[in-house]
């Protein structure tokens, strides 16, 4: 209770600041035309959106155009050489430093933004301030498809915006096509642009990220154990982790010479050419699981019901297999009404060695 009552108290000072945010900068000014992209959600997130930068071919009769992210994830984009500029925000100070946002804002105001399109999936109205208080005429933004999320005045910071975009699109692929038709009617090829596939010096048969961010979208570390152990032992296999995760990683490689373990040795630009050149990849519902969709040919991504859908799955592809255990109480939002996440739980280490066969004959 003292958790949720602190939430919606922010909430209610993020909004109150919100609107004296839009008194001191007023909105419509700018001339000029500017164009900027919001996206304040982790690497998943990112690598979606990211086909705006594969296709910045769009964006040429704007002046300039930006692309506003967490500064913490700019290496996944340091291979970007193309018009789109990245503008870098701390967030962790933006979301609990009030002087640090209004200082934030009046910097960003300062590049004439005309059009803002804040396309994170979850906006808590610190993140509407991002779009709604620095003086831009246009401001459009995705519905929000989280019901459980815990938002003050929620109605009225939408009015705020010119327009809130696919609000009968669930998925944030299907979002992101979306967008992109927004800028032209034609349907867009889209390319890796801004990383060049190569191989890497060492190529693995399998990579396996064994973690996401949350343990409720965990698969129990005793299963990835079994897994690593049921695989053909001339097949190499590499176990990809942060450096916190270390000592997880050596207990799941065990005694096994042909695992090898990185713990936080690998940037995150350097992961999409680590997955290019891995013939199949394992994991989560995580941010290199996006990653991995992009690069590698052959996926296995074990996916909890607490938002199918809205991520992962992303379309039919017999190469990307998607493994759940289907429940009625799915898209609880990882709100589990269970001492486990029976929807990841249930999925046996038989049925996944299985598909890892029958993914290798192809």
């Amino acid at each position: 209770m003292t958790i949720l009552f602190f939430i919606k108290f922010k909430s209610f000072v993020d909004f109150l600041l919100l609107k004296a945010l839009r008194l001191t900068i007023p909105s419509g000014k700018s001339k000029s035309s500017n164009l900027l992209f919001i996206n304040t959600g982790q690497i998943g997130d990112l690598v979606i959106s990211s086909t705006l930068l594969e296709n910045d071919k769009l964006f040429k009769q704007y002046n300039n155009v930006y692309f506003l992210i967490d500064e913490k994830y700019k290496e996944l984009f340091a291979d970007y050489s193309g018009i789109v500029k990245l503008l870098l925000v701390n967030l962790n100070s933006y979301k609990y430093n009030y002087f640090y946002r209004i200082r934030f804002n009046k910097k960003i105001n300062k590049y004439k933004i005309k059009t803002v399109y804040n396309i994170t999936s979850v906006r808590p109205t610190w993140n509407d301030a991002l779009a709604l208080g620095i003086g831009s005429k246009e401001k459009y933004c995705y519905s929000n498809n989280w019901k459980t999320h815990t938002k003050v005045f929620e109605k009225c910071t939408d009015k705020l915006y010119t327009k809130v975009l696919a609000p009968y699109l669930y998925n944030e692929y299907d979002r992101a096509d979306y967008l992109i038709q927004l800028f032209n009617n034609n349907i867009i090829l889209k390319q890796k642009s801004f990383i060049t596939p190569q191989l890497c010096s060492i190529n693995y048969d399998i990579v396996i990220s064994p973690f996401s961010s949350a343990k409720i979208k965990d698969w129990n570390i005793d299963n990835f154990k079994e897994l690593t152990n049921r695989i053909p032992k001339n097949l190499s296999i590499l176990l990809i982790g942060s450096f916190e995760q270390k000592n997880r990683l050596h207990y799941l490689k065990g005694n096994n010479t042909n695992v090898k373990i990185s713990a936080g040795k690998v940037k995150l630009n350097e992961l999409s050419i680590l997955l290019y050149s891995t013939t199949l990849y394992i994991g989560l519902d995580s941010g290199i699981s996006h990653i991995a969709l992009k690069y590698t040919k052959k996926n296995i991504i074990l996916v909890g019901g607490g938002t199918y859908g809205m991520y992962f799955p992303t379309s039919k592809n017999d190469d990307t297999i998607f493994l759940t255990k289907k429940l009625p109480c799915f898209n609880c939002e990882w709100k589990c009404k269970y001492n486990s996440n029976l929807c990841l739980s249930e999925i046996s280490v038989s049925k996944v060695v299985k598909v890892v066969n029958n993914l290798l004959k192809r």
